[in-house]
């Protein structure tokens, strides 16, 4: 280095480090993301290979994956930081380092490299309040102390960065969620059909998603006969990472539910579900710190309800374009669908910002949005 911060984006080579290759949220937002235009010279790293790093490589990003043979785990990641710290050193000593994970945090923060090359983009709240409180203490001053600045997926999420680290520069980058202004064209208009109501959830199966909520609500809806219509309830998304027994005992609820409850497991495609879907419910309990569920069912001219914390917030006002319940209290979301299902026009006046939020929040717009908001990070930071 010659000690001078480049006067652009385009002498500079961008390096995002993942944890894992395999696909998760952020996983399908980074390959979004490489498979955009952009200003930077980019290099992805995955410390275990997987579907999203071939995916990536395919498309003529240069990808290197540490531990090709192997999949995530937390002594694997362990055992990759040496070399992590290799590779970097060896590619570029002037890049600018994201991190796209958790994990990839940690394995930055305990290379040792440089600090003010360093950025996290998180995912979710540095330090949840549940968390143990040494993990609170380890994760602020031994992992996100060791970055220069922070890229954040949502206001929210860069709310809760700790107040020790909050001086730090920060900027917000909402996620690449697959998004296009044509997503809703052509689909039939949600409740539509004044004989049913098709209410769909995507999430993975896990108890802080909130899927109980839902069909308590769907319940109260069925047994007083609320909507004068038929219900049915479809539930998307696979059980990994979980716990299973959870995901047993919802299947074993929708069997015996009392109208049609299908829980149909991991899909890759939500395109042609939510073209199907009246009603996207996103009924986690705790902050949702974005949601791509929620741009996605927006920009598909969905009818989206979603509890009202975190960056869900951010992207539905209730009546304008979704509307909102009060996390946990399925009388609530009851409430919230009845509403729209028994409200003349206003499913219709809820999904007309389908096409302009699709083309607001397209790949292409958050690309360039993401790029900007490192360039800025990098003049901040000063290196």
């Amino acid at each position: 280095m010659t000690g001078e911060a480049p006067t652009s984006a385009q002498s500079r080579r961008l390096i995002i480090v993942d944890h894992s290759g395999a696909p998760g949220g952020g996983q399908l937002g980074l390959a979004r993301y490489l498979a955009q235009p952009s200003e930077y010279e980019r290099t992805a790293i995955f410390i275990s290979g997987g579907e999203i790093a071939e995916r990536v490589s395919l498309a003529g990003v240069e990808t290197i994956v540490l531990d090709p043979q192997r999949s995530h785990s937390r002594m694997g990641l362990l055992r990759a930081i040496p070399r992590l710290r290799s590779t970097l050193r060896a590619i570029d000593d002037d890049a600018i380092i994201v991190s796209n994970s958790g994990y990839a945090s940690l394995a930055l923060a305990l290379s040792r490299l440089p600090h003010r090359r360093l950025v996290a983009y998180l995912r979710t709240e540095p330090t949840p309040p549940d968390s143990h409180p040494v993990k609170k203490w380890f994760d602020t001053t031994v992992v996100y102390s060791r970055f220069a600045g922070y890229l954040a997926n949502s206001n929210w999420t860069k709310a809760a960065i700790p107040p020790k680290l909050a001086k730090r520069p920060s900027r917000v980058a909402y996620p690449l969620s697959g998004l296009r202004a044509s997503d809703s064209a052509g689909r039939r208009p949600p409740l539509a059909d004044s004989s049913q109501v098709r209410i769909a959830s995507f999430s993975r199966l896990d108890r802080w998603k909130g899927l109980d909520t839902l069909l308590d609500a769907a319940d109260l809806l069925h047994g007083d006969g609320l909507l004068g219509r038929e219900l049915s309830v479809d539930i998307f998304g696979g059980s990994h990472d979980t716990d299973g027994s959870y995901a047993d005992a919802l299947r074993a609820r929708a069997s015996s539910a009392a109208y049609p409850v299908t829980v149909h497991g991991h899909i890759s495609d939500v395109s042609p579900r939510m073209r199907e879907a009246d009603i996207v419910v996103v009924p986690s309990l705790h902050p949702e710190p974005f949601g791509q569920v929620i741009a996605q069912a927006i920009s598909h001219g969905c009818v989206v309800i979603v509890s009202d914390q975190g960056g869900a917030v951010e992207q539905v006002t209730d009546g304008h374009n979704g509307l909102t319940f009060r996390a946990g209290d399925a009388l609530s979301l009851a409430d919230a669908i009845q509403r729209v299902v028994r409200t003349p026009g206003l499913s219709g006046s809820l999904s007309t910002h389908a096409a302009h939020y699709g083309e607001r929040m397209s790949d292409s717009a958050l690309a360039s949005h993401f790029d900007h908001a490192v360039s800025d990070l990098v003049s901040e930071i000063g290196v």
